[in-house]
């Protein structure tokens, strides 16, 4: 199974929302053609140049990530 593949099904289960590292998150933005636009400290604000208008900002602090940006993720991704 590709990456993708897992990191989606990983995402279709609200059980892991708190086990997601940032390469997990930025691998799968990238796979849906997100990029890193700048940010400020902490917070990297990623964009999608097909859709200039949507913006996702991650908070990376340490390796993991608060599963209120996962939450958001998903809200993201399904509206695509």
């Amino acid at each position: 199974m590709s990456t993708r593949k897992k990191l989606l099904e990983k995402l279709s289960s609200f059980a892991s929302d708190a086990g997601w590292t940032a390469d997990e998150v930025f691998t799968l933005l990238a796979h849906h053609g997100f990029t890193t636009d700048s940010g400020k400290g902490s917070h990297q604000v990623f964009f999608n140049p097909a859709r200039p208008e949507v913006r996702f900002v991650l908070a990376v602090h340490g390796k993991k990530i608060k599963s209120g940006y996962i939450r958001e993720l998903r809200r993201l991704l399904a509206g695509e």
